[in-house]
């Protein structure tokens, strides 16, 4: 399992296998962001992996989000509101992923994608979704008030790295992948890349394509 604990120098993330426990430095004085966890259920969710029901409280006050959204490499983009997200997070190679998710939310297991098991495999602390040993899976995550949704795919097709750039709009969180479309993987580092701390600048290779989301101000 993954277990995370405060330290003076900010947060460490404390990986546990069969009772050795390894820290993962990596995580050592990040930026990371608020929010409430709830514990491992390992249940399955029979949505449909796109645009799940309970994923509405959406109002897409900018037309369908295509009018007025300007941007680069990005497709299929649009702006809404919602109180639930949905965050697919996965740990290949039986490795530990660490997923970003915006702060204040409250965390549940929605669906496993993997073969391997998810349960007592995932946590969450800080405005992060932790996962190991092989688990794959989609997390919702509700708040308590709305928050403004961009939304967008960014595609490497043929293995071709693809940015995607929207300055127009100052990011308010992470980015995260909402659905991942492509039989390649979609790994933050290794597949694709949340650049610009300011604005909504990404990039894709490796033949990741997906669909991502951020907060927007």
């Amino acid at each position: 399992m993954i277990r995370f604990k405060y330290i003076a120098s900010g947060l460490m993330a404390i990986v546990c296998f069969s009772g050795a426990c390894i820290p993962d430095e990596e995580l050592m004085n990040e930026e990371t962001y608020g929010i409430e966890s709830a514990a491992p259920v390992d249940t399955f969710a029979t949505a449909s992996s796109s645009h799940d029901p309970d994923s509405v409280l959406q109002s897409n006050t900018e037309g369908e989000g295509l009018e007025g959204v300007r941007g680069l490499g990005g497709i299929n983009t649009r702006v809404f509101t919602t109180r639930t997200i949905y965050v697919e997070c996965e740990s290949l190679y039986n490795e530990v992923t660490i997923c970003p998710i915006p702060s204040g939310g409250s965390v549940s297991f929605n669906k496993r994608y993997s073969s391997a098991p998810c349960y007592d495999k995932w946590s969450t602390s800080l405005g992060l979704i932790g996962v190991s040993d092989g688990c794959r899976a989609r997390f919702k995550v509700t708040y308590p008030q709305a928050l403004r949704v961009l939304e967008y795919d960014c595609l490497s097709n043929n293995n071709k790295p693809n940015r995607c750039t929207y300055y127009e709009y100052v990011k308010r969180s992470p980015i995260w992948v909402r659905d991942r479309y492509s039989s390649s993987y979609c790994r933050e580092g290794s597949h694709w890349d949340d650049y610009d701390t300011h604005h909504v600048d990404s990039s894709v290779r490796n033949g990741c394509r997906a669909q991502f989301q951020v907060v927007i101000q």
